[in-house]
């Protein structure tokens, strides 16, 4: 009880003076801005990292006249939202792209971009698919119940011979099932209605609309058409719920309002702009204005340390050429990596910020000479037997970014830690594993790949456990105590790896530099929501 007691006084006695600290320090920035929103005096602001989140603050701060240095560890801009040009093309790290409906996001990203983009319409999907009953399996099975049984067989049956398929996902198949419907039709007064096929697939949810063979097959055949993949009775079973009436018959109308909605359902993502020259076009322009307005950009320039006094961060000390002062500090690092570039850290904030720990990225770029590999923008891959979590088609994105070359690039993406030894492979290593996962999807075939590139990205993602947020709130109290930093990107406050809110957070912790906004950056998200909505279009913005 006593060592409980004396920690909960350290506590609140570090509170206290973090809370003193503070406030002197915003006392001392009015007066360097002369009153609030005002700049009496040039500002100097560091910013550490040039992904979306940094060169957003960055941009928005030259903006305002202070004089910026980004510091980025790699070789370029962007972060993971980085282009890459490869084979001739632009492509991204994977399936990046910006999508936001705040208007102020938006307005900026077309700013700095301009007309200098296309609308993608994104097709995605998971691999392997919901395996499909076969026509011919199907059939097989109807004629072996036929033999077998006096009365025709009912979708009772079908249910209960289901398991023993090695594809339980059923796919609707047009002419079989309709006969079968027209088979089970015959000995019976009434129509069939969803209620019998509820009886074999209980979670049906409709009783009372009647089953229509020729209604039925024309569903399935509006199905299929527009599908890469076949429909099963698990996307009919979702859908079913939303008919308003659970008692009216089928209707072609009806199922059409119904095959819209599960269309609408399997592309999630609406359509986003995407700039011509690749995702990390839009960070390369904002870092460019910064030169253009005096400041810095400096690539493969880690920060080994923050420098404090008193309580506040007054610079960044490099690993190559020693310390530069500042009146700001701006961190997209994450906040593993920042904690460990702190002097003086509390043993329980450097023993929390060891738990946050991040996970690795690895993509494999391949080049095939195949055209129109897939239909989707990206694929998301959930086969146990393989490494890769999405496979992204660049085919599928914006024509510009080819620059008439006819092959295809396909990038596999993978996750590890530094410990493990995937991390630390060679080149040709990583492209001939990725090239084998390729083939063994059965996208590609194995003639078809040509060569290949390996891209790293450390410290990409941050790793998520059921203690991340106990051990983020003990690194978030020492954090908020140090006057001069504003944590933003997407492993800061809140682990989002999402273009639009890490160019939110740049632009308010710009706003709170210059103008004294008092934005909490770790505040729940939803508090910084603007009341209107936006969306960009073809033609520009439309609210």
């Amino acid at each position: 009880m006593l060592n409980a007691r004396m920690l909960n006084a350290r506590t609140l006695n570090a509170r206290m003076l973090n809370a003193r600290r503070a406030c002197s320090a915003r006392k001392r920035d009015r007066r360097l801005r002369g009153g609030r929103g005002r700049l009496a005096v040039s500002l100097r602001v560091a910013v550490i990292g040039a992904g979306p989140a940094g060169a957003t603050a960055a941009y928005c701060l030259a903006k305002a006249g202070v004089e910026v240095d980004v510091y980025e560890a790699s070789g370029g801009v962007g972060g993971l939202a980085r282009s890459v040009g490869l084979w001739g093309q632009t492509v991204g790290l994977g399936p990046q792209h910006f999508f936001s409906t705040d208007p102020r996001v938006n307005e900026l990203w077309l700013e700095v971009i301009g007309g200098d983009y296309e609308m993608v319409e994104p097709v995605t999907r998971i691999h392997p698919p919901r395996a499909a009953l076969s026509t011919a399996r199907l059939g097989a099975l109807i004629r072996q119940w036929q033999r077998a049984q006096a009365t025709p067989p009912t979708f009772a049956h079908l249910r209960a011979a289901l398991p023993t398929f090695a594809h339980p996902g059923v796919a609707l198949s047009t002419s079989r099932l309709g006969a079968r419907i027209r088979q089970w039709q015959r000995p019976r007064t009434a129509l069939p209605a969803f209620a019998h096929l509820r009886a074999a697939l209980p979670t049906f949810a409709h009783p009372g609309a009647a089953l229509s063979t020729s209604r039925l097959g024309a569903l399935i055949r509006q199905w299929q058409r527009p599908q890469a993949t076949l429909p099963t009775f698990a996307h009919l079973r979702a859908a079913l719920p939303t008919f308003a009436h659970p008692g009216a018959a089928l209707s072609t109308s009806r199922l059409g309002a119904l095959i819209r909605q599960w269309q609408r359902a399997r592309t999630a993502l609406p359509a986003f702009a995407h700039p011509r020259q690749g995702p990390g076009e839009v960070y390369s322009r904002m870092c460019e204005f910064v030169e253009k307005q005096g400041g810095r950009v400096h690539l493969n320039t880690p920060v080994a340390r923050l420098v404090l006094d008193d309580g506040r961060v007054t610079g960044v000390q490099l690993n190559n050429d020693g310390v530069r002062e500042h009146d700001h500090v701006v961190s997209s690092m994450p906040l593993a990596v920042l904690t460990g570039r702190l002097p003086d850290v509390p043993a329980e904030v450097a023993a929390a910020g060891a738990q946050l720990t991040l996970c690795n990225t690895v993509v494999v770029f391949l080049r095939t000479n195949a055209q129109s590999v897939f239909p989707d923008t990206w694929v998301n891959v959930r086969d146990p037997d393989l490494h890769t979590g999405r496979i992204t088609n660049f085919d599928n994105w914006v024509p510009a970014a080819k620059h008439g070359e006819p092959e295809t690039i396909l990038a596999l993406e993978y996750w590890c830690t530094s410990e493990h030894d995937f991390w630390r492979w060679e080149d040709e290593e990583y492209v001939r594993f990725a090239r084998e996962e390729l083939i063994d999807t059965g996208l590609v075939e194995a003639g078809e790949v040509l060569d290949g590139v390996a891209l790293r990205v450390p410290k990409s993602i941050p790793v998520y456990r059921e203690s991340q947020l106990q051990h983020q709130a003990v690194v978030e109290e020492h954090l908020k105590g140090l006057a001069g930093l504003e944590v933003i990107g997407p492993h800061g406050p809140f682990a989002r790896n999402r273009q639009d809110f890490s160019i939110l957070m740049g632009l308010l912790a710009a706003e709170n530099i210059v103008e004294d906004a008092g934005h909490d950056l770790w505040a729940d998200p939803a508090t910084h929501a603007h009341p209107a909505t936006s969306r960009i279009t073809a033609t520009g913005l439309a609210y």
